[in-house]
């Protein structure tokens, strides 16, 4: 606290500083007043007299407003008010575990403190007097979304979505296998008890449950969301579900498609009639650029450059998040990439955002029966242009800024020019055949 006077034979003035702790029940950083008088010892008193009464009546205020105890507002404000205190916060089971002059200096600050403007919130965040709050599985997410905003941060409304789900999947289905429990109270046996409910879902032929990747994906998502919480309000994560992953088979690799395939295919008079043609230009653009398909179907009509000597694509993460940082990248158009880029100049509006094309375009082709095999994929075109580039032996770091690869050495200067990858480009282009 600050006396002064207003003038040189004013009333004197008391300017109080509000510690952090109270911010929830008085926002004010400090609060002017004046103590109604010119004698500056009874200045000091009435000061003293003030504060005083001020604090004992912040803390009546708090200790109502923190009645509700286990709540995680509670327990952050308690971790505050140790802060204030210069210590971290430790419940007194780690307090007792811990070294005995961290005991000792907790009850000295504790004994430094203004009795009058002492409460019991203030011995509770130095002596540990708060258990962490209960924070229950089926409430997980929600409170994990408040921390992991940097994680959908730029992502799509489809993209977030997709984000979502599997997380709320997860522990919808911990709660199904094993009940609602608080996330810190979840034990070894109960992690074990999930991935046997998992196991007898998945060998059980009735139930079609999916493969193993599908439990691993949920125990991921568990262990992810848990230990984000712990790390950012500084509890022990319990790292129950640590190693328990199921025995995946080998996935097999996406192969290529054939040369011949691409432009009998693609290339042809009329090619995929059952497939719409928005759908099929994202196919054409792939084959000469060898862009990701959602790369390509998430182009605003800024990213189009049709009207420079080289017409290109630009591939940023503006509007959208990026599978890397090295998939920002400026690729060429040519052939039917560029017929096909001067047919959608502002894009391509169906499938911007949305997670539809794949499984429109997939399932379209599969059903007409031109994929050469079952493990064939539309994103086969990608791998198909790769193979093309190592057919042409060029350099690995060309190649890599052509994929948008993330490459395991120190990646220097600007990379490949446009002029540079339009030469990669016709040197590997797939022509129609007609």
């Amino acid at each position: 606290m600050k006396i002064y006077r207003r003038g040189k034979k004013g009333l004197f003035c008391l300017r109080l500083w509000i510690p952090e702790h109270y911010r929830e029940i008085e926002p004010r950083r400090d609060l002017f007043l004046t103590l109604r008088t010119t004698d500056e010892a009874e200045a000091h008193r009435r000061a003293v007299e003030t504060r005083d009464g001020i604090f004992a009546d912040l803390d009546r205020r708090l200790s109502a407003r923190l009645a509700t105890e286990g709540t995680a507002a509670h327990y952050d404000r308690i971790r505050d008010i140790a802060t204030a205190h210069g210590h971290h916060y430790k419940t007194s089971e780690q307090i007792a575990e811990g070294p005995i002059e961290d005991l000792i200096s907790r009850v000295l600050t504790l004994k430094k403190t203004d009795p009058k403007a002492e409460s019991k919130e203030t011995t509770a965040a130095l002596l540990g007097g708060v258990e962490p709050p209960k924070v229950m599985i089926s409430t997980l997410f929600a409170e994990y979304e408040k921390i992991a905003t940097e994680e959908i941060a730029g992502k799509t409304p489809d993209a977030i979505r997709r984000w979502r789900n599997p997380r709320l999947k997860a522990a919808a289905n911990f709660v199904k296998a094993v009940g609602d429990r608080p996330v810190l109270d979840i034990t070894r046996d109960e992690a074990l008890d999930f991935r046997g409910w998992w196991l007898d879902r998945l060998t059980d032929p009735e139930e079609a449950a999916g493969s193993p990747g599908t439990a691993n994906k949920d125990m991921i998502h568990l262990g992810g969301m848990i230990g984000k919480l712990c790390r950012f309000k500084r509890w022990t994560d319990p790292r129950v579900f640590a190693g328990l992953a199921l025995k995946e088979k080998s996935g097999r690799a996406i192969p290529p498609f054939d040369n011949e395939w691409i432009a009998a295919t693609l290339m042809c008079e009329n090619p995929i009639p059952e497939l719409d043609r928005e759908a099929l230009d994202v196919l054409l653009v792939m084959v000469n650029t060898g862009a990701r398909p959602s790369e390509i179907h998430g182009l605003t009509a800024e990213d189009i450059r049709l009207d420079t000597p080289i017409p290109f694509i630009d591939i940023n993460d503006k509007h959208r998040t990026l599978k890397t940082e090295a998939s920002k990248r400026k690729i060429p158009l040519w052939g039917v990439a560029l017929e096909a880029m001067k047919r959608r100049p502002d894009g391509f509006p169906t499938y911007r955002g949305r997670d539809l094309w794949s499984t429109i375009t997939n399932r379209t082709i599969r059903n007409t029966g031109l994929f050469p095999t079952p493990d064939h994929r539309a994103y086969s075109l990608r791998h198909s242009f790769e193979d093309r580039m190592i057919a042409e032996e060029i350099p690995e770091r060309i190649a890599a800024d052509m994929m948008g690869h993330t490459i395991r050495r120190e990646r220097y200067g600007k990379g490949a020019s446009l002029e540079k990858k339009l030469e990669v480009i016709q040197r590997i282009a797939i022509t129609p055949t007609r």
